[in-house]
């Protein structure tokens, strides 16, 4: 397979920010090599294939008694952990609280307050990388979406990212989005590898490294 479906587009100190599909991830990420897949996919049901994506092509790139956290859609729940049998073990499942911001109100007559994220691991969670405490109930504070759709607040993925791996250990993003978890990483001195395939999250992405670097310099 050639290796011009995916293009790498910024580089830090820590981190490598590619842009093109996830699905050619297994050409430049090596096996056993990651520490934390932390992501989330876009929720309507013509992105369905990203949590394939994550369930097929993931595991063998993480290494023994790493982790794979994903925010799901309600709706897909059942269909997404059916994905993931036999490939990793499941671990728990949060609820992201957001009960102070505005709500979706679907048809069926619910509104939604909470997203799900699971947490998977390969093989066994080990005993050393129980880095603390994890709350199963996570505050989101109002949504931010000046930057992405899709895009996530900074401080509860540096938490978890903070609980779940050490210093210089590497996080893995398939869906970057805005970048927010390549930011916490940088914050944090966590490798990282972010991979999206829209180039104006990429653009995005790109603009928020520049900005964190240049105020880390200023310091």
């Amino acid at each position: 397979m050639e290796k011009d479906n995916m293009n790498l587009v910024y580089e830090t100190k820590l981190g490598k920010l590619y842009h093109g599909d996830t699905i050619f991830s297994s050409e430049y990420i090596d096996y056993e090599s990651l520490d934390l897949v932390f992501t989330d996919p876009p929720y309507p049901r013509q992105f369905m294939h990203c949590y394939d994506y994550l369930a097929d092509i993931f595991p063998p790139l993480m290494k023994v008694g790493a982790s794979l956290l994903t925010i799901v859609g309600h709706y897909a729940l059942e269909e997404i952990m059916v994905k993931f049998l036999g490939k990793l073990k499941y671990r728990w499942i949060f609820d992201l609280d957001q009960e102070e911001d505005s709500h979706a109100r679907m048809a069926m007559g619910i509104e939604v307050v909470w997203k799900p994220m699971l947490w998977y691991v390969k093989d066994k969670f080990p005993r050393e990388r129980n880095y603390g405490f994890m709350r199963d109930k996570i505050i989101i504070p109002k949504k931010d979406k000046s930057l992405h759709e899709w895009q996530q607040s900074l401080a509860w993925c540096h938490d978890i990212i903070s609980k779940i791996t050490k210093p210089n250990e590497l996080v893995c993003d398939p869906f970057m989005g805005a970048g927010t978890v390549a930011i916490a990483c940088e914050q944090l001195g966590r490798r990282w590898i972010g991979i999206d395939c829209d180039k104006r999250a990429i653009d995005i992405t790109i603009q928020r490294l520049k900005e964190y670097e240049q105020s880390s310099r200023s310091r």
